[in-house]
């Protein structure tokens, strides 16, 4: 799952109407593609997204996922995320 994977689904399906995603790997093996580069695609990538998920599972560090918050805080996004966000 990661950056790879998006780009391979929106190859055939550009996922315009998506609104909500959550991401996560189910062991720490897995985490290695959720990055703060995967969040940033996200953001990018999926203008009607309003919900984000956590970062619970992610392979990214409390400045990064700050950085990720502050991002969509700065941009006006009407994206929220899981109060859990910071459960590293």
């Amino acid at each position: 799952m990661g950056k790879e994977y998006l780009d391979e689904i929106m190859s055939v399906n550009a996922l315009s109407k998506l609104e909500e995603i959550h991401l996560m790997a189910q062991y720490r093996k897995g985490r290695h593609r959720l990055t703060k580069a995967c969040a940033d695609f996200v953001l990018d990538n999926f203008k009607a997204l309003r919900h984000l998920g956590n970062f619970q599972f992610w392979n990214m560090g409390p400045s990064e996922v700050y950085s990720i918050i502050a991002q969509v805080g700065v941009a006006s996004l009407r994206c929220d995320h899981d109060m859990n966000f910071l459960c590293l």
